[in-house]
């Protein structure tokens, strides 16, 4: 079969995309209209976008003649859901480093990948640069933050956790070593705001990993974790967008997030479900 490349058509399509306007091709049966549907398709699979990412629905095919709006609409809907499914899973578990899109359908070479940057970040940016002698003990704080992202911590209280578990250390070597790991940008410290003082608080900070796929490769998957997850990947988006970010907490509830910039402040509470007794 001969194709003709119909330029002026596909450019018709091409000028409205990304407008949220429905488009209309018409045109006499045996025109060529699926043809040219099926040029745009491959227009987006050369720029980067995977076939999981179109819907394609073909009315005439059989499998489709009997459905009406409403299970159209439905199943358009939960293709949907499910390509932003499996992108968040892919970017929580996969890693969000740019190189890693290369082994997407092969999690151990995508890890070895990964154990490469990460054993890099501790040997090259902290050790040496920070002149640690203790690797394990680092590598021990490192995955107690990165296996309790979301959750209020404090030197103390990190110190008291690796010492009961049989790991000996001091405030002040957890402080060394978190402020390393900080300045190598692994990890990010989320310091408490006090809104009706007006001043930063010391204690009790909050910490995110960089990336979600590091922790996976040194935590593991942790379902119940799913909250914390969720939180870290709100405050790199939040960063991304240039806010500056702080967590504050009153009397009686905590603020996940207060996210300001020059012009403005914003409130965040993250929760999985709108049905959880602690959002409000």
């Amino acid at each position: 079969m001969i194709f003709i490349d119909r330029k002026e058509c596909l450019n018709f399509l091409l000028r409205h995309k990304d407008k949220q306007v429905i488009k209309f091709i018409s045109g006499i049966k045996g025109c060529g209209r699926t043809t040219l549907l099926d040029t745009y398709k491959d227009y987006f699979i050369k720029t980067g976008i995977s076939k999981e990412q179109l819907i394609s629905i073909n009315l005439e095919d059989i499998s489709y003649q009997d459905k009406n709006y409403k299970e159209l609409y439905f199943y358009i809907k939960n293709k949907l859901i499910e390509s932003i499914v499996a992108k968040y899973n892919d970017y929580i578990i996969f890693s969000s480093f740019p190189y890693t899109i290369w082994y997407k359908d092969d999690l151990k070479a995508a890890q070895d990948y990964l154990r490469g940057i990460y054993s890099t970040i501790l040997l090259k940016d902290v050790v040496q640069r920070y002149k640690i002698t203790d690797v394990m003990m680092l590598e021990s704080v490192a995955s107690f933050i990165f296996d309790n992202i979301g959750n209020r911590l404090s030197v103390n209280n990190i110190s008291n956790i690796l010492t009961a578990n049989g790991r000996t250390t001091n405030d002040k070597t957890i402080e060394k070593y978190l402020q390393a790991l900080i300045n190598s940008l692994i990890i990010y410290q989320v310091k408490r705001y006090n809104i009706k003082g007006r001043q930063l608080l010391k204690t009790q900070a909050k910490y995110y990993i960089a990336d979600l796929g590091i922790r996976y490769l040194i935590c593991g998957i942790k379902w119940k974790d799913e909250g914390h997850i969720l939180e870290n990947v709100i405050y790199l988006e939040l960063l991304r967008r240039g806010y500056n970010v702080y967590i504050d907490q009153n009397e009686e509830n905590e603020i996940d997030f207060v996210a300001s910039t020059h012009e403005d402040t914003i409130f965040i509470q993250v929760s999985l479900s709108l049905r959880d007794s602690n959002t409000y």
